[in-house]
């Protein structure tokens, strides 16, 4: 892939964990209700700091199961030798990878470029069951070794000021044109809404996005690359995915949200865990559920009643 170098020495160094284990989704149908907390952990990481962030998925093996990697300092919360603790996926936990690990992923590999454009956000949303997803659309389609690998620079933001004001120039020409020619005036409609992207980026971010496809072969690896656009729910976003394109290419906070997910359901290779919470919750139902070994009788109301409390006091079953 031409640019692979490049990618490679963005990464070099940058700390990359495994995934093993995310917090259980509130609901079982496999839809991506992270997103926002993805969103929130990407602002605090552009704004901590100049450091890339990493977001991928490899299977080493066909038919084996999906390792998922996460990277940069801005999304590891903390570390206890080679455990660590991630702020995407919230509550996720992994184990710190060697050097290297990423690159090393695959031999042959296919850029994936994207296109800005404000229009496609005015594109009628799918019916919900029909929204794309990376387990519908390329772990039960791709059997063999595979990777995708999104790595995801902050720009700084001199430079998307600088970008903006580059934008506000060519609108302003394509404005003036408008009315002579219908191209200038859609081109004109196009760059306003980038604009504003642009200028919302001083508060949500803006990063310089590589995202790449890796497999055993180069046909494979485009085939690879093809699924991963196909796959990716952009629905409502200005952007569209582009199979063979290499990048880099600007995108907004949102984009890399949408991006850079684990999986919503249960696959071979990360383990879905009850949220700590809902662990006291299942606790305190069961011990609720236990009859008392007592042979006082009940002082009033209905023998044997028992009262949930989710709070975190030490009873957490009372009798009355």
């Amino acid at each position: 892939m031409a640019g692979a170098a490049e990618i490679w020495d963005v990464v070099r160094g940058l700390p990359v964990c495994r995934l093993l284990e995310v917090p259980r989704p509130d609901r079982a149908d496999g839809r991506d209700e992270w997103r926002d907390q993805r969103l929130a952990a990407l602002v605090s990481a552009y704004h901590a700091g100049g450091e890339p962030v990493l977001v991928g998925w490899r299977r080493a093996a066909a038919f084996g199961p999906t390792e998922v990697l996460v990277g940069g300092s801005g999304l590891v919360a903390d570390r206890d030798g080679s455990a660590a603790t991630l702020s995407l996926p919230a509550g996720g936990r992994g184990v710190l990878l060697p050097d290297g690990v990423a690159a090393a992923a695959m031999p042959h590999w296919v850029g994936i470029g994207g296109v800005a454009d404000g229009l496609l956000a005015d594109d009628p949303a799918r019916e919900e069951p029909a929204r794309p997803s990376l387990e519908d659309g390329l772990l039960s389609v791709w059997t063999q070794p595979f990777a995708w690998l999104l790595v995801a620079e902050p720009v700084d933001a001199s430079e998307a000021a600088r970008l903006a004001d580059d934008l506000a120039d060519r609108q302003q020409r394509a404005r003036s044109m408008a009315e002579l020619s219908p191209e200038e005036s859609v081109a004109a409609v196009r760059m306003e809404r980038r604009h504003r992207e642009l200028r919302r980026a001083a508060a949500s971010g803006l990063w310089r996005v590589r995202l790449a496809a890796g497999a055993a072969t180069p046909a494979a690896a485009a085939r690879v690359a093809a699924l991963v656009c196909a796959s990716a729910d952009l629905t409502g976003l200005p952007y569209a995915l582009v199979p063979g394109a290499d990048g880099p290419f600007e995108a907004s906070t949102q984009l890399v949200a949408a991006l850079a997910r684990p999986p919503v359901r249960e696959v071979a290779g990360v383990r879905f865990v009850m949220r700590p919470e809902s662990r006291r919750v299942a606790r305190r139902r069961r011990r609720c559920r236990e009859p008392r070994r007592s042979h006082r009788p009940p002082r009033r109301g209905a023998p044997g009643a028992c009262l949930l409390d989710t709070t975190d006091s030490a009873d957490a079953g009372s009798r009355v």
